[in-house]
């Protein structure tokens, strides 16, 4: 079982037929696969297909959550400089909401100072 598998896909390839080759090529026929792309402090989902597991975490196309609050939200900072990511979560945080539900920022650069080592907690 693929379990937090991670593939990059040039955005002009986001269509529909892009996120189904995924679950024929990947043999992911009973999980959720997204696609997903940063909008401002936001991680924005572009293209779901839905898991089909009775238990399973639903997201809808086109939803959007603060960066922050998932694990590909995590992934798309790995390839940003230390400030950006700074800059980031400090915004992040602020757009959450719920005070217990922002993610220090310490957390988050200790887990991107591992990331060009890949030994962070987004190297799986």
């Amino acid at each position: 079982m693929l379990s937090g598998l991670t593939v990059s896909i040039p955005m002009k390839t986001c269509e529909q037929p892009a996120a189904a080759a995924l679950v024929t090529k990947l043999g992911v026929l009973y999980e959720t696969v997204s696609i997903c792309m940063l909008n401002d402090i936001y991680l924005q989902y572009i293209r779901v297909i839905q898991s089909t597991h009775q238990l399973r975490f639903h997201t809808d196309e086109g939803s959007m959550r603060p960066l922050t609050l998932s694990a590909m939200g995590w992934l798309l900072l790995t390839d940003r400089s230390d400030a950006e990511i700074e800059k980031l979560v400090r915004r992040a945080n602020i757009a959450t909401p719920r005070k217990e539900d922002r993610v220090p920022l310490e957390v988050v650069a200790a887990a991107s100072a591992d990331r060009g080592a890949g030994r962070g907690c987004l190297a799986g």
